[in-house]
């Protein structure tokens, strides 16, 4: 599968720093093609190293086909949302939103911005 092969090339952390904002330019070298995708999809208590923790919720990436590439555990760093790196291209994410349930939103992946899918404020 070409798609998962290029997910695989773009899982190096030197893809760029992650902002807060929507869309937004991150420093980032030459070589790297990739964007980011950060999803606050609606939190819930869970646990991290043995401690609770209110965590964002755990979604499903896919292609703008409808094909499962990946499932997200979305504790990231400091409780936030795990940063996906991902080449640029139009994504399906299946995830929770506060007070919606379960909804499918598409997204589009930029070399060098990171996307953000805010879902958990009503």
């Amino acid at each position: 599968m070409l798609v998962l092969t290029l997910i695989g090339a773009c899982s190096s952390r030197d893809a760029g720093v992650v902002s807060n904002a929507t869309k937004n330019s991150v420093a980032y070298s030459a070589r790297a093609k990739c964007g980011t995708l950060k999803v606050y999809s609606a939190q819930g208590w869970g646990v991290v190293d043995e401690h609770s923790a209110y965590l964002h919720g755990d979604y499903q990436l896919l292609s703008s086909e409808g094909r499962l590439l990946r499932r997200v555990e979305n504790a990231g760093p400091t409780n936030g949302p795990e940063p996906v790196a991902l080449p640029p291209g139009g994504y399906i994410v299946l995830a929770h939103a506060k007070g919606r349930g379960r909804v499918e939103a598409p997204v589009t992946i930029e070399p060098g911005l990171v996307t953000e899918l805010r879902l958990d404020k009503k």
